[in-house]
Parts: structure tokens; sequence; C-alpha cells
């Protein structure tokens, strides 16, 4: 019996929960509960609806503590606190002025000034460079000898320089402008010109002159220039301007004008030009192999309408003249000798006398008598 009766106790004991996970239990259950309640209670309500209920002033109690929330997190707008440096004085400033570079007007200077001592010995005479470099300039209606000289060359070496630049070219071919390289050696004394150890330019657009010192001798060296010559051809429809589309096409502004003139002699550009024409323009044009071009003058002016040839006109020089003629070969005689005024002839070509001052002199127009009123 006594058997029995311990075994139902030792059974029983070891089904009761233990007292933690009771507590835990109960705990757990009552937060469950809580959570519920939270979650049935509505904190963000329409503020529009059932206003002066207590859910509206709920919902009133929610917005002014996000706000005040929000408000308290703000940033200052004051000064952000920093460290400012003292200002320099004494000589501190004078030394944090020496580090600076001065205007190039005051010598762009830069160190401190310092006072010579007793190791400063000054010097007799300053010393030369041993070569200078320079660039002059061609001007219009001067000469080549005459620049050399103003750049500081020795007359006799500018005439020999002129003398040997002649023999290869014509001085005349030198167009006003061009630049002139020269390198000036080492001279013997300050009162004797510097000696001229190079010079070189460009003497026409096929060809660059470079004159070097060998051996105490000038020597002339020719370095010529390959040019290509190949006419340069423009060809556009005319649209609402001739001379707009022209240009837009790369004509230049001379030669455009030159077509116009050359064109109006064979038909009106501003009523028998329509604007689905094309222009078709052929000019002299020199390129260099070093890049630079050269427009030259118009001699070729076309107008073509329909894919034909309206006008053709053709330059042609002859006996020093130059003229303008059809392309087909067809030529044709434009204008006359038009009279300003229906009278006589009073004067012709000739010597006159003038009737006030009484001195002859040669007249080289007519004067025609016209009628009063």
């Amino acid at each position: 019996m006594f058997a029995d009766h311990g075994t139902g106790a030792a059974a029983l004991a070891a089904d009761s929960p233990p007292p933690d996970l009771d507590v835990r239990s109960v705990f757990g259950q009552r937060l469950d509960g809580w959570r519920d309640r939270l979650s049935d209670i509505e904190w963000v309500p329409d503020l529009g609806r059932d206003i002066g209920s207590f859910t509206w002033f709920r919902g009133l109690t929610t917005l002014g503590l996000l706000c005040g929330i929000a408000i308290s997190a703000l940033p200052g707008f004051g000064s952000i606190a920093g460290y400012e440096p003292a200002p320099l004085i004494g000589t501190q400033a004078d030394h944090a002025r020496s580090q600076m570079i001065t205007p190039l007007a005051y010598g762009a200077d830069t160190g401190m000034s310092m006072a010579s001592t007793d190791a400063v010995r000054p010097l007799s005479e300053s010393p030369e460079r041993p070569s200078i470099a320079l660039v002059a300039t061609l001007g219009r209606g001067d000469s080549l000898r005459r620049v050399l000289q103003r750049a500081g060359v020795a007359s006799a070496e500018a005439r020999q320089v002129a003398d040997m630049v002649a023999g290869t070219v014509s001085l005349g071919e030198i167009k006003p402008g061009t630049k002139i390289d020269l390198t000036l050696g080492r001279r013997t004394a300050k009162n004797q010109a510097r000696p001229l150890d190079q010079l070189a330019f460009r003497a026409r657009f096929d060809l660059n002159l470079e004159i070097l010192r060998e051996d105490d001798r000038l020597k002339l060296v020719r370095k010529p220039i390959l040019v290509d010559d190949t006419p340069l051809r423009i060809k556009g429809v005319v649209g609402s301007s001739l001379y707009r589309s022209a240009r837009a096409a790369g004509a230049p502004s001379e030669v455009v004008q030159k077509f116009l003139r050359v064109i109006g002699k064979q038909m009106s550009v501003s009523r028998d030009i329509r604007s689905t024409d094309e222009f078709d323009i052929i000019l002299s044009y020199r390129r260099a192999e070093t890049g630079e071009v050269e427009v030259g003058e118009l001699i070729y002016a076309g107008i073509d309408r329909g894919g034909k040839p309206k006008a053709q006109m053709l330059k042609w020089n002859s006996g020093g003249r130059t003229n303008w003629f059809e392309a087909s070969g067809v030529g044709q005689s434009r204008g006359e000798l038009v009279r300003p005024t229906r009278g006589r002839t009073t004067s012709g070509y000739g010597m006159r006398r003038h009737p006030i001052l009484r001195y002859k002199r040669m007249h080289s127009g007519l004067d025609f008598g016209g009628g009063y009123g």
C-alpha cells in the first residue's frame, strides 16, 4: 500500500509546471492582450470627421506630439563656431608679405628685400647676352634693308642681305606684313652692331628663304614649298539671296561681289534669277603644303536653271587686259557712252585755258552744254 502511495505522489510532482514557466506564460498573455488593445486604437483618425469626439481629440494629440518632435529636432540657425586666426602684425605681417608676388607693374618681385653687405661688389659693366632673337615686320612702303637696320643689323650686312635676297626673288614681291625672324650674335664691342647669325622669312607663297652664318660668311638657303594650284569650285542653290547663299557656301565676299557684277552684265540679278537656280563659281585657289591657303580672283561665273546653263561667263586675259566672254564662244558687246543731258559738246579732250586764272592744262573729260530750267 505504501508503495502505491509513493508512486502516485511522485507522478503528481512531475506533472506540475515549474514556477518560472507559469510567470512567463501569464506575462505573455497580458502582453498579447495589451497589444490587441493598442492595435484596436485608431491613432491617426480623420480630423475632418467627428469633430469634438474622444477619437478626434486623440488624433489631435497624436498630431501635436509628432509636430513637437519634429520642431524639437530642428537645427539651429546660429553661426557655425570655428577658429578665427589672429591678425598678423609687426614682423609676422612682413614675413607673410614677402611670400607673395608683387604686380608686374612693380617688378613682380618676391621675397624680402635685404640690404647689401660687404660681400656685394658692384659690376664695372653688365654682361651682354650671347645672342638675341627678334621678329621684324616688313611694313607697307618699307624696304628690307631699312627693316634690318632698325632691328640692329649693321648697314653693310643689311645691304648684303638685301642683295642676296634680290638675287633670288624680287624685293617688290615680298608682301607687306611679312614676319622676319632674326638672330643676332655676340658683338666685339658695345659701340659695334651685333652680327647677323640667322635670318628666315617667307619670300613668296611658295618659297622660304634662310640666311645662315658659316665661317664668318653669310650663306643663302632656298627652301621651296610645294603648292597645289587647283582652282576651287563652289556650287549651290540661290535661295532667298544669291549673296548670302554664296557666302554660306564658302565664297569670299570680294569674289561674290565680282560674281554679281559679271552676271549682272548678262541678266538682271533681281528679276531674271530665280530662287531655284544654281550658282557656279570657280576661282583661283592655292594651298601650300604647310597648310596656308591663298584665295585668288574669280575666273568663271555661271547660273544654271533646271540642270542647263543659263549664263556662263569666262575670264580671258589678252594684251594685259581682262575681258569676260560667254563660254559658248559667242561674243556680245554691251554698254555705250551716255550723255548726261541733251546738248552740244562745249569742250573736248586736249589743252584748255582757264578763263579766270589764265593758265593752261590738259583737259581729260568732256563738257556738255545744257538748257535752262
